[in-house]
């Protein structure tokens, strides 16, 4: 990403806020997704390792800490 575009992404402003909110919406729909448990450790042969809300309480936890300097890191650290 050229460093002026990164500039301007890194100068929005951080909302804890929205951020917490954003953090609580998802967590709410995670509790409708039926694979939860599964995507913690499918197996064979999709091998996949998720686990959606120790994620997203990690997330809320950054939040919490200050750690994100910036509406994109949050935004970033999301797609993690």
């Amino acid at each position: 990403m050229p460093s002026r575009l990164r500039a301007c992404f890194d100068n929005i402003p951080f909302s804890q806020d929205r951020a917490s909110g954003t953090v609580r919406v998802l967590k709410q729909l995670t509790q409708l997704y039926s694979f939860t448990d599964i995507v913690k450790d499918s197996g064979a042969p999709y091998n996949m390792k998720i686990d959606l809300d120790g994620t997203l309480d990690s997330i809320s936890t950054k939040i919490s800490n200050g750690e994100y300097k910036g509406d994109y890191a949050f935004e970033a650290g999301m797609i993690k």
